[in-house]
Formats: C-alpha cells, structure tokens, sequence
C-alpha cells in the first residue's frame, strides 16, 4: 500500500474511533454557563439576522470574535437549537485537530507512533472534556494544529501554498481569539529560528525557505493580505459601525490583563506554576508523562551529533510544548484550558516514548510505580466517596464522579497487573480499553444523572413547555448564591438557553406583585423563599411547579383573586 492510501486509510479511522468515542454523547446537557452564553448569542444572531454584531442574552455586546459562534449559529439555521445542534461543530473540530496532529506527527515519526498519539489525545481529560463544553479553546487548537502542519509543511518542502496557509490558520486564529491567539504559533517560529541560529543551521534563511528576498517580499505581502481579509475584516466592519467602544471591549485594558503578572496570588508552586493542571489534564496518561518528557531531551541531546527527520520533530515538538506551556504563566489567572494547546506535541512525545520501549523491550518499571502512585489516589477518592457522606450541594456529584473515579482504578490496576506478568502490550492494550470505558462512565453518568446535580434543565424545558402569551418570566434574586458557590449569573444564562428567552430578575415582592398582576409569571426561587413570600404576602398566588433537592423551585405566580 502506497504512502497516500495508507494515510488515507488511517485518517478515516481516527475519524471513525473519534466519532465511535464523543458522537454517541453529543446530545449531553448543557453543564456550565460558557456554552449557553455562545448558544444564546447564535441565537440572536440566527433570530435578529445580525451575525456581525453579536450580543448576548441580556441585549450586551459579546466579548468575544464571531468564528466560533458562527458554526453553531449556522447548525441552528439548518437543524433548529438543541443540545446536539449546539455542540456538533465543536465534535466535529476536534475530529479535525485528532486528524492534524497526526498529520504533524507524520511529518516526523512513523506510522505507529502517530495512530497512538492521537488516541492518547482523544483520552485526555482535558481534549475530552473540551470536546463536549463547547468554547473558544477546540476551535483555538484547531487553528493552531492548522497552523503548525503546513508550517512544518513549509519547513520541509518549501511548498508557497503551504506558506499561505499559515497565514489563513493565523488569520482564522485572530478571528477566534484576537490577539492573544497568535502568541504561542509565532512564539514558537520564534523559537524554531532561534534554536535553528543556536545549532548554526540555515533551515529559515529567507533564501533557503523562499529562493530570494524578492520573492520572500512579495508572498509575505500575499499572506498579510490574507490574513487581513479573513482575520481583519470583520474588526474593521465593526470598528466602523461601533467606535470607539469596540476597540475598548476588545483590545482594551480588559483583554490586555491577561498578560498581567498574577499579583495578589500566594506564593506557592500550586500557584506559581501550572504543573498540577498539567498533571490532571493528561489524566490517566499522566503515568507515561515522565516517558514523553525523557524521550523529547533525549532527542534534542541528538541533534548536535546528528540530523535526522525524528531529531528535527524532537526539537519542533519540544519548541512547542515549551512554548505552550509557559505562555500562560503570564496570564492573571490559573485555568486549566489555558493548557490545551500543550497536548498535541506532549501527546506525539507520549506516543513516541511509548512505541519505543516497546519496540526496544524496555521496562516500563516508572510508569508502573506512578500507576500504583494513581491508583492508591483513586482509592482513596472512591473509599472517601463510598464512606463519607457529602453536604447537600456536593452529594449529587457522587453519581457524576464515581463511575469514572472507579473506572480509572481499574485502569491502573489493570496496568500493573499486566506489567508484573511482563506483558508490556497487553498492558497498553488494556490501558487503552479501560480508558474508553472511563469516558463511556462518566459521559453516560453525566447524561442520567445530570438533573439530579442541576435544575436548570428541568425547570428551564418545563417553563418552556408552560409558556403561553402574555406568560411572564421571572428569576428571584433574594439569595446571591447557590449552596455549593456558584454565582447564580452563571446558572441563569444556563436557564435562559432551556427556557429559550431571557429571564429579568426580581428582586423585591413588590417587583413580583406587579409582575403577577399584569399576567401569569413563572419564576426561579429558593425554596425558603418560597415558603417566606407564602407567610408573609399572602396576596401573591404561588403554586410550585418543580422543585430540586438544591434548594430551588419552579414557581408560578398569580395575584389571588
């Protein structure tokens, strides 16, 4: 089999195991506040016809650049908004970026390595549950796989057209996230051409990647071109309808903090560095962490004794995960989905270590002992869970976390059972199955079990389905928070995408009064609230509707006769 129909071949199988591992459960509910906000912004745009201006529920502009809310407002054009509609694209993006990083790979490694790189990026906690909460970030690391294919594309072959592609992946990069979206593609070209000066190569001599300076000139100029009619033009529509408050929201002081220093954080490694959000992003590959590491400085040790195309993938992964990972230590804020980027290159590094040991019959006495190291935790978290019982707002998690917190012991008992016997690919073979079943545990608790840690699904399909002319909404804000601390800004947003319209709050019984007075009134509420406006404005008709074990009801409002 040729070297194109083996590639062919094996890009439609990450898209079938992909597909196999994340479409069975793209209809899941929606479980935090960032998804209803992109969900409801595509629906303004689909119902006003706006797509440029985007707002979100409460009538704001959004915040963010349309990419990617365009894709989901285009899937509720052709199918209507549900939960699958919503979250389809994102699916579909990250079987593009399984897809573009063993293209990547490819470039540099063998066949083996990459089949398993993907799939150790596909099971990462982190790339999962990124698939299925839909943001910025799988689309943020499409473009960026995008981007460092036909980069590395252009490194090696000199290609124009690969050239200009870069410049249409930085472009829809821009379009995405603005400006902070192209620091870590250039910081790594960057990097790549300062390493390549350090080892006195001539990879990135403008004569050796573009024949002339002439011609260098000309495609630059072609590419800057590209990149501000793909990636500039809607900045500039919006500047000129909008003005000055435009530049404000988007490259004003509010985005510019994010390259902030973290001031007023304690000083402590959990603080300082992302080493811990690492360590749990990569779960339950994280045993084979130590491995990628070793295998990506002991290639860059290689490179001045020999060059090869695995030294020139050792250094371009290494660059990259470097570079990926350091970048968010200057942002004012610690969250973990600042570390997706890191996951492709750590992921090919991961695979690489791995097929080499096997191949070289090496022991995987390390990973064993970090095995045994995430087992003993996964016990303790699943005797804690079993034993203990948890206060009112944690204890629904239980059936969310479980399943997958017992799946995971399996899969390092399993591990280390295997590598005692001496039977090294048994032991992949059976880490790689018991992965799957993990994220089938926990994908199919979140789905049955979702409404029991949440109401806003319930409540918000239930009001929705109660909705009459002239039926009112409402969200009673005697209580700022929810028992277990969420803001409940967040869980309204949530709400408003079940309920399909946005939802005022209230905030005194008077406010209530004349809202029911004026016509039927559907209304969130603490249950004790509940119980003080019935003791003490008796006037107010309340009947619930719905009531969760959280302490929120569903309540219908009508001034009594």
């Amino acid at each position: 089999m040729n070297a194109a129909k083996t590639t062919t071949m094996d890009l439609l199988l990450i898209f079938l195991l992909g597909a196999l591992l994340y479409l069975p459960w793209i209809n899941l509910p929606v479980t935090d506040a960032d998804t209803a906000y992109y969900s409801i912004a595509a629906q303004r745009a689909v119902d006003s016809g706006d797509w440029m201006t985007l707002r979100s529920s409460g009538g704001n502009l959004l915040d963010k650049p349309p990419l990617s809310i365009w894709p989901i407002a285009v899937s509720y054009r052709l199918w209507g908004r549900h939960d699958w509609t919503t979250r389809l694209w994102q699916v579909v993006l990250s079987l593009g970026t399984l897809a573009l990083t063993y293209l990547v790979g490819r470039r540099f490694f063998g066949r083996r390595e990459c089949l398993l790189a993907t799939l150790i990026l596909a099971t990462s906690l982190l790339f999962s549950y990124c698939t299925m909460v839909v943001q910025q970030d799988i689309l943020n690391l499409f473009t960026y796989a995008l981007f460092f294919y036909v980069f590395v594309l252009f490194w090696q072959t000199h290609n124009p057209i690969a050239y200009y592609l870069a410049w249409l992946a930085l472009s829809l990069s821009f379009l995405n996230r603005w400006h902070i979206a192209l620091v870590i593609p250039l910081g790594v070209v960057l990097a790549c051409i300062i390493a390549a000066g350090i080892l006195s190569r001539d990879d990135f001599r403008v004569k050796n990647l573009f024949g002339s300076w002439r011609s260098a000139l000309w495609r630059t100029l072609l590419g800057l071109m590209i990149f501000a009619a793909i990636g500039g033009t809607w900045y500039i529509y919006e500047y000129m309808r909008l003005g000055r408050p435009f530049l404000d929201l988007f490259f004003g002081r509010r985005n510019l903090a994010f390259l902030q220093g973290p001031g007023g954080r304690p000083l402590s490694w959990l603080s300082v560095t992302y080493l811990p959000q690492l360590l749990l992003a990569v779960i339950p590959w994280v045993i084979f962490l130590p491995d990628g590491l070793a295998t990506g400085i002991k290639g860059l040790r290689l490179l001045r004794r020999v060059r090869t195309r695995e030294s020139d993938g050792f250094l371009f992964m290494s660059l990259w995960f470097l570079v990926a990972f350091l970048v968010p230590h200057v942002s004012a804020w610690r969250v973990i989905r600042y570390l997706l980027p890191v996951l492709p290159p750590l992921a090919i590094l991961m695979a690489v270590g791995i097929t080499r040991k096997l191949r070289e019959r090496r022991s995987f006495a390390l990973s064993a002992a970090m095995s045994g190291a995430m087992m003993l935790i996964f016990l303790l978290i699943n005797v804690y869970l079993l034993t203990q019982r948890l206060d009112a707002g944690l204890q629904p998690y239980k059936g969310l976390i479980l399943p997958f917190s017992l799946t995971s012991m399996i899969i390092f008992a399993a591990f280390i059972l295997a590598m005692s016997w001496r039977r090294e690919r048994v032991a992949i073979v059976l880490f790689v199955m018991c992965t799957v079943a993990s994220y089938v545990a926990l994908f199919a608790s979140v789905s049955y079990k979702w409404d029991q840690v949440s109401p806003w699904r319930s409540f918000g399909l239930e009001a929705r389905a109660m909705l009459r002319p002239g039926t009112q909404l409402a969200w009673y804000k005697a209580d700022g928070r929810l028992p277990y601390g969420v803001p409940s800004e967040d869980e309204k947003v949530i709400y408003e995408y079940y309920v399909g319209r946005p939802v005022p709050f209230v905030g005194q019984p008077g406010e209530l009064g004349r809202m029911a007075a004026q016509g039927p009134t559907i209304i969130v509420m603490r249950d004790r609230t509940f119980l003080d406006l019935q003791a003490h404005r008796p006037e107010i008709d309340l009947q619930e509707i719905q009531a969760h074990s959280s302490g929120w009801m569903l309540v219908q409002a009508k001034i009594g006769e």
